[in-house]
């Protein structure tokens, strides 16, 4: 009996880490819309001096004919009420990882994607820039405080 009991744990656990070993999906269906975001603690930003992404979120969706993904990216800076946005088709990559290339010269970067999360990446000489109401914002992959982002998904209501 005890071997039953110890075949039924084992299946168990590998059965439960498979199922948590599933990386998050980055190519949306047609007509959904995969988002990721995440809101800065302050004791993250008090870890990260230098940082001044207080907020940010992704989007990924078909455009309106549904003959490409698009990919738009917000982010909010601390003490700020602006939102700096930019615009990319959303290029499938190696991995399931997803290329982008704001609108504008905008820059380019990487969304890779994790269990649980995925992390936009700046890479080399990768910047990204964000238009905003009064200003542009610019992230650099030579700034350490603004070279990897984690987001989580917001689950669908």
């Amino acid at each position: 009996m005890n071997s039953i009991r110890q075949l039924i744990i084992v299946f168990l656990i590998t059965f439960v880490s498979v199922a948590q070993a599933d990386p998050v999906r980055l190519s949306p269906k047609r007509g959904e819309m995969l988002t990721f975001q995440r809101t800065y603690s302050h004791e993250h930003l008090a870890e990260n001096p230098t940082q001044f992404v207080d907020r940010m979120i992704v989007q990924i969706f078909w455009d309106r004919n549904n003959l490409e993904p698009q990919l738009v990216i917000s982010l909010w800076k601390v003490g700020d009420t602006d939102c700096y946005e930019g615009q990319s088709l959303a290029e499938p990559g190696p991995g399931g990882s997803v290329k982008l290339q704001l609108e504008g010269d905008g820059g380019t970067a990487t969304i890779e994607p994790n269990e649980g999360y995925v992390l936009l990446k700046l890479r080399g000489d990768d910047y990204l820039g964000f238009e905003g109401q009064r200003e542009f914002v610019s992230l650099s992959a030579k700034d350490p405080a603004h070279r990897t982002f984690k987001l989580y998904p917001v689950k669908k209501k």
